[in-house]
């Protein structure tokens, strides 16, 4: 949330949940970010309903979803036609069985996408994998790796996809590099339950993170203010 800065360090803030929504521990003076449009669909209600026939308002309510569910990265290279997306849902894998088959278009769940789970360090993944595609329109990448983490009893999975078509194909070794990189971010997760000694570590990634982020920030041509904004608390 906020300003990113690109350094050797980067460390998010706290995220928890309470009074039914999902929040990002911000600065005291800020208070909490709600994130709901990034981890759960929202729903509105609306009175505007329509008779289909005469067109004319009912003055019925009724609920709408919101789309909801945006990526909290998303990052792309139309030179190469790759794009990778990292995701956090309040989303059991039943609900993604179920929202699969929009995604995408449904490719994932097409006759030739392959499912199967692979075990990572401590952690199961599902795996959705599909043979490269044609480029579709003016997209820069299309479906081709999509993997899904459960993360413990939270009910929220975290996903991670690597897209790509088959102009992805034209440089080889451009195309190995960015499987390695997203084979990199698979095996970098690690799933753990806070302990002392897990917040101890914490305490000292902040402390490393804050050295970094002042570093660059001397080096940089923000000012002060920015720079003390962007130091984690």
């Amino acid at each position: 949330m906020g300003e990113t800065s690109y350094g050797d360090v980067e460390i998010v803030r706290d995220i928890y949940e309470a009074d039914g929504h999902t929040w990002q521990r911000f600065e005291p003076e800020f208070g909490p970010a709600n994130i709901d449009n990034f981890v759960r669909p929202t729903y509105t209600t609306k009175n505007d309903e329509r008779d289909p026939t005469t067109g004319i308002k009912t003055g019925r309510q009724f609920d709408r979803q919101h789309v909801g569910f945006d990526t909290l990265c998303f990052e792309a290279w139309v030179k190469t036609s790759h794009a990778v997306a990292l995701m956090l849902y309040k989303r059991t894998l039943t609900d993604w069985n179920t929202a699969l088959k929009t995604w995408s278009q449904g490719a994932y769940l097409s006759a030739d996408a392959r499912y199967y789970t692979e075990t990572v360090g401590s952690n199961k993944w599902h795996v959705y994998r599909l043979p490269l595609k044609p480029r579709v329109g003016t997209r820069i990448a299309g479906a081709f790796e999509l993997r899904l983490l459960p993360l413990g009893d939270t009910g929220y999975t975290l996903a991670l996809e690597l897209a790509a078509n088959e102009d992805s194909l034209r440089d080889p070794e451009d195309h190995a590099k960015f499987q390695a990189m997203f084979r990199h971010l698979i095996e970098s997760v690690k799933i753990e339950r806070l302990t002392p000694a897990i917040e101890a570590e914490i305490e000292q990634l902040k402390t490393k993170a804050n050295a970094v982020q002042a570093e660059d920030c001397r080096k940089s041509k923000n000012p002060p203010s920015w720079c003390a904004r962007n130091i984690i608390r």
